[in-house]
């Protein structure tokens, strides 16, 4: 392979490109391919001020399928799980472009960045699906899909002079688009991917400190076969730490809480607590592991066909006693 590359840097600006070209020879199973492959990638950056600044980036790879993918011999991957590739020595695309801006004043404490990628891949093997004989069958189809998937991702935080408290807020928008066999029929199926973020730090006293973490997450895919359900899920986290740290002493409370609109799922609750007392030679203390919080993990499914009940052991309630020393 030969990787030619050109590059021009100033004191604002900066750019990067390279040309990789391979020669592959692959062989299996009796098949012979040669290929000569052209991977090219892009990097700029540019500095607006003292304060802004934006990047962009592309890159095109190129991935041969895997053994599994390509061999149309029956592979089992597991003792109840059978593959079958497409038979031929194929090949995907992937072609990905980022783009991302930022900004940051250290006088103000203010901070912000805003990103986006799009990635578009070629030539995805779609395979029929089927249970047969006591095996999940996995089969290509023969035919190809192309995917999209775009990332908005943004974040802002500001310090705040207020007993030392700082703010921050973040998102991200993920839309997917694919196609999936389904019934030997092929269909278009749909994911958006919602995720925003709430940071708050506090630390009035020098004794006395606080952080808190939610977390909103919006689950949603769709397509037009009526074999697919459109659904659409919320899941909700909440963190809060607090810090006592009197004279030697530290205690240390931290408490997690997870719920969502899924009635399939329960709610569950985590409370650990930590206290210790340290010098310069030692230290000694307790550490009380989910003493108020769930223990378990539900999961109920009760429709025209199941019924299935689900629990599973989460996080135990337990206490440690630890002491350490130097010598």
């Amino acid at each position: 392979w030969l990787a030619p590359s050109v590059s021009y840097k100033s004191q604002s600006f900066s750019i990067m490109a390279t040309g990789r070209t391979s020669l592959v020879n692959r062989r299996l199973h009796g098949m012979k391919r040669w290929q000569t492959v052209f991977q090219p990638t892009l990097m700029m950056e540019y500095k607006l001020n003292g304060y802004v600044s934006t990047n962009l980036n592309y890159v095109n790879a190129w991935s041969p399928f895997a053994l599994s993918q390509s061999s149309d011999l029956p592979l089992y991957t597991d003792y109840m799980s059978l593959t079958q590739g497409v038979g031929a020595l194929m090949n995907s695309r992937n072609q990905m472009v980022m783009h991302s801006w930022r900004y940051s004043n250290p006088v103000r404490g203010l901070t912000g960045s805003v990103d986006f990628t799009y990635n578009h891949t070629i030539g995805i093997p779609l395979y029929n699906s089927s249970y047969a004989n006591g095996f999940y069958v996995r089969k290509a189809s023969g035919e190809e899909s192309d995917a999209d998937n775009y990332i908005i991702n943004g974040r802002i935080s500001r310090a705040l002079g207020w007993g030392r408290l700082s703010i921050a807020l973040s998102g991200s928008i993920n839309w997917y688009d694919y196609d999936l066999m389904l019934s030997d029929i092929r269909t278009p199926i749909k994911q958006r991917h919602s995720t925003i973020w709430l940071e708050l730090s506090w630390h009035p006293l020098p004794w006395l400190s606080a952080e808190e973490k939610s977390v909103v997450i919006f689950n949603r895919h769709s397509s037009s076969s009526s074999a697919i359900e459109n659904i659409s899920l919320r899941y909700f986290r909440h963190q809060l730490n607090i810090f006592l740290m009197p004279g030697k002493w530290q205690i240390e409370c931290m408490n997690e809480y997870y719920h969502s609109n899924d009635n399939t799922i329960s709610n569950n609750y985590f409370c650990d607590i930590k206290a210790s007392y340290r010098t310069k030679t030692y230290e000694v203390g307790v550490t009380c592991t989910n003493i108020f919080g769930t223990t378990d993990y539900e999961h109920h499914i009760v429709n025209s066909f199941t019924r299935a009940f689900t629990m599973n052991i989460l996080r135990p309630r337990s206490v440690l006693c630890f002491f350490s020393f130097s010598i």
